[in-house]
């Protein structure tokens, strides 16, 4: 069956699902014009989720970012362009306002200034003391630990609206304190969250402050909640911006793919956060809706690559950066985007994804893997092996080339990996297939001892050079657990590359920050201690009728600016 045949069906199923959705033009990719309706009664948007949602914003437990920007976006937002926007401070430190100052020991000093009246959604003034508090909790807390916290000295409450934090030494990510980017805490209310901190911590996330109690400073408050179903928000009057145009904002929950894209053809759905759906299922929505558009845009946390083993590998010769480059000569990764992607993720051949500034410059430098099978087998023959009478590759020593290839058990990342082990088995290496069950891709020892490789969807982004750090690695010393997601995932330990980590993460200013950035991007292109696939573009509805949502987006998250959202 083709693409298209599989698509057209696909999209039959979904309009039955609908109910009475009317079939839209098929070769549309772009909204079609109509008269703008007359809105009677509040204004209200909807958006759909994928997996039911909290504002539990930690590290390291899930919720969605977007879900959290609505309720309590912080000290500063990172915009559509990937810029930080004062939110609830009058300004984002740096070098040029003075609030960012370098020291001559190798420290910093970061200051914040709140805006004058910025209130919590239950009226108690937000101040200085909430974010000291944020800080105990997350330097106290693994599940709201961050790297930054390991560079702080001091946080001082100066005033209620003023905040000094001392830093041990230079980083580079000073700025996104508060603010909830790449992971960092947002502001915490200490009046309503310091008897449960202090008296029972081992509970601290399982709080009902994290679902229908949840206050935040943000645009839109609480209203409320019916878990794995429906969040309710209201537009908060007292809002640091400005009252939002929109009056309410409905969260519905719903995991199953094919629902969600019948909800849009339907009329019921206004802008998704999380997954849309398959890139099928996008492509689909993508040429028959007429009330809005789909975009697919690549994130810096979503490529799909194969992570090697390297403590105890089974066999040995997984951990020879030889035996890595020869199996990625072996894969025809532009043929697995076309076919799994439908052409839409680029080869991944570097850490960075293709949205990010400097990616052209420095992805053109990097050693590159195209597929070429006869390279492979040469290589593979350089290393000692021949084909045997049953064409499993063999050692000198007689003994058959297996592997085991592992994959988690979502489908992003089964699907390329069944296809990989397909490709390896006919270059003569013996490959053994195995799915994770969800289970032990959370069993942190099972998930770290894998033999060879396994497959992930993972982040390529400042967390994720973060996390090929040595001391990342789950081993036994640390109970294979790790603060903030699986960490380095194959356990690779190389001090030439943790220096270059060390070093990028302490330099501030972003022109020499770039010329590190290169040598880490080469030392993992050439080392191949992670082998890229494809990058995982992420489709993303808008409808037409909602105002205001950024559709042409380099950064940030869909929910950035909601407060300026409208209806027509």
């Amino acid at each position: 069956m083709t693409g298209k045949v599989r698509r057209a069906a696909l999209f039959v199923a979904l309009v039955l699902a609908a109910g009475c959705a009317p079939r839209p033009p098929a070769n549309s990719s772009e909204p079609t014009t109509t008269a703008p309706a007359t809105i009677s009664g509040p204004k209200r948007a909807i958006i759909v989720a994928n997996t039911e949602v909290d504002f539990l914003h930690s590290s390291n437990i899930g919720g969605r970012p977007e879900l959290r920007l609505l309720v309590n976006p912080g000290l500063a937002v990172l915009d559509d362009r990937g810029g930080l926007r004062p939110v609830l401070a009058e300004a984002v430190p740096s070098l040029e306002n003075g609030l960012w100052r370098l020291l001559p020991d190798g420290g910093m000093e970061t200051t914040w200034k709140l805006k004058p009246g910025t209130h919590w959604h239950d009226g108690i003034p937000l101040t200085a003391a909430d974010l000291v508090f944020t800080t105990e909790v997350g330097r106290e807390l693994a599940a709201f630990n961050h790297q930054a916290y390991a560079a702080i000295d001091a946080v001082n409450a100066v005033d209620d609206r003023t905040l000094t934090i001392n830093w041990k030494r230079a980083f580079i990510s000073a700025d996104a304190l508060f603010s909830g980017n790449d992971g960092v805490t947002l502001p915490l209310p200490r009046h309503l969250l310091a008897d449960a901190f202090l008296t029972d911590r081992s509970s601290f996330t399982e709080n009902p402050f994290w679902t229908e109690n949840y206050v935040g400073a943000g645009p839109f408050r609480l209203r409320s909640w019916v878990p794995t179903s429906q969040i309710v928000l209201e537009a908060n009057s007292d809002y640091a911006l400005g009252r939002p145009k929109l009056d309410e904002i409905e969260v519905r929950m719903i995991p199953d793919d094919n629902t969600r894209v019948a909800n849009a053809l339907a009329g019921e759905v206004d802008a998704t956060i999380g997954s849309l759906g398959s890139i099928d299922q996008a492509i689909t929505l993508r040429d028959q809706w007429r009330g809005g558009i789909v975009r697919f845009r690549f994130e810096t946390n979503a490529w799909i690559a194969i992570f090697s083993q390297f403590v105890d590998p089974h066999p040995a010769i997984v951990g020879d950066a030889r035996f890595r480059r020869a199996l990625l000569y072996a894969l025809d990764r532009q043929s697995l985007s076309d076919s799994l992607q439908f052409g839409m993720g680029p080869v991944g051949h570097s850490f960075m994804s293709p949205n990010q500034p400097a990616y052209a410059e420095i992805e053109a430098g990097l050693p590159h893997y195209d597929y070429e099978p006869r390279v492979a087998e040469r290589m593979l023959a350089e290393l000692g092996y021949t084909r045997g009478d049953d064409g499993v590759l063999r050692s000198a020593a007689n003994d058959r080339l297996e592997v085991e290839l592992r994959t988690g058990p979502v489908e992003q990342a089964a699907r390329p990996g069944a296809a990989i082990a397909d490709y390896w088995q006919r270059m003569g290496v013996a490959t053994s297939y195995y799915r994770m069950t969800p289970q032990q891709q959370q069993d942190s020892e099972y998930r770290s001892t894998f033999p060879a490789f396994t497959v992930l969807n993972q982040a390529n982004d400042v967390m994720g050079f973060y996390n090929l750090h040595s001391t990342r690695a789950p081993l036994p010393a640390n109970r294979f657990r790790v603060v903030g997601g699986f960490g380095n995932v194959g356990r690779y330990m190389n001090s030439e590359l943790d220096g270059l980590i060390d070093r990028y993460f302490m330099t501030v200013q972003p022109p020499e920050r770039i010329q590190v950035l290169g040598p880490i991007l080469f030392h993992i292109a050439d080392k191949l201690q992670l082998m890229g696939i494809y990058y995982n573009p992420r489709p993303e509805a808008i409808a037409e009728r909602l105002v205001g949502a950024s559709r042409e987006r380099t950064g940030g998250q869909i929910t950035w600016n909601a407060h300026e959202w409208d209806i027509r």
